[in-house]
């Protein structure tokens, strides 16, 4: 990732910290089931509190970092709840390797480029981020299909999350969507599934895509992973590389995925298995 970052852009250099995040998840219903639950019951309330904030700062005409500040306390207080169950009554655990003390300590404004393989991912990149307490200040660049979801696809966009269409990037959407990041008084870190589609075994006509595209460019073939899409991560370092601290390069692995003749499972989902 370092030597792409050098090759496509040509301003100062960021700092690259690669480790990874190993999950294990309870496979407890009844705990999943609560967990669920809870959040679902107070998704409204909170809906609604955001809401009311979100009029108020339109109607004073107040700046966008203001209302950000309310966003992101809203944002944050929902992660830290989902984190705090998952970790506390689901019995998810999460084990860092490579440089988690660098950046527990410095607290950085970063560019998090992770591998895909569950729709848990997000939440994966959230438990990594609420050790450096910045669990509000996350904006993920997504696909698309995402904005069609209720309230979470409208309230993304709000919160200053980027949607963009894999198969054909809007370059001009995508750079307002990160101007708007580039505001200093918005405390930021970026987050990018470089993949686009999740890396599944069973699902071959991906994994085939992928495999033609390396050895079409002359490239090594993944094995545990797709080959990222490199327009969108260049395109974010380009603009935003004076505006964050670090490239975080992530990769999270799911305990009980690999098989005992050296095979793997998919990565369990956030509604079970894949």
């Amino acid at each position: 990732m370092a030597n792409l970052v050098m090759e496509h852009v040509e301003t100062r250099a960021l700092e690259v910290l690669p480790f990874q995040l190993k999950l294990y998840r309870s496979c407890d219903i009844g705990k999943l089931s609560f967990h669920l639950i809870v959040l679902v019951t107070l998704a409204a309330p909170l809906f609604l509190v955001w809401s009311a904030w979100r009029l108020l700062t339109g109607l004073l005409a107040l700046p966008h970092h203001v209302y950000q500040v309310g966003d992101d306390m809203v944002f944050h207080f929902c992660q830290r709840l989902m984190i705090a169950l998952l970790e506390g009554v689901v019995g998810v655990k999460a084990l860092f390797y490579g440089d988690i003390g660098d950046i527990v300590q410095k607290k950085e404004r970063a560019f998090y480029i992770v591998n895909h393989q569950s729709s848990f991912d997000w939440i994966a990149v959230s438990l990594l981020a609420e050790r450096t307490g910045c669990t509000g200040n996350l904006r993920f660049i997504v696909k698309k299909t995402i904005q069609s979801v209720p309230l979470l696809g409208f309230y993304f966009h709000q919160h200053g999350c980027i949607y963009i269409n894999r198969q054909q990037l809007n370059h001009f959407k995508m750079k307002q969507g990160l101007y708007y990041l580039q505001n200093k008084s918005i405390q930021s870190s970026v987050v990018l599934f470089p993949e686009g589609n999740r890396f599944i075994p069973g699902k071959m006509d991906v994994i085939k895509k992928s495999t033609e595209f390396a050895l079409s460019q002359g490239l090594p073939v993944p094995r545990q992973h797709l080959m990222p899409r490199a327009r969108g991560f260049v395109l974010t370092v380009e603009e935003m590389r004076n505006y964050l601290d670090a490239v975080y390069c992530v990769t999270i692995i799911y305990g009980g995925t690999k098989m005992p003749h050296g095979g793997r499972r998919a990565a369990p989902n956030i509604c079970g298995e894949a």
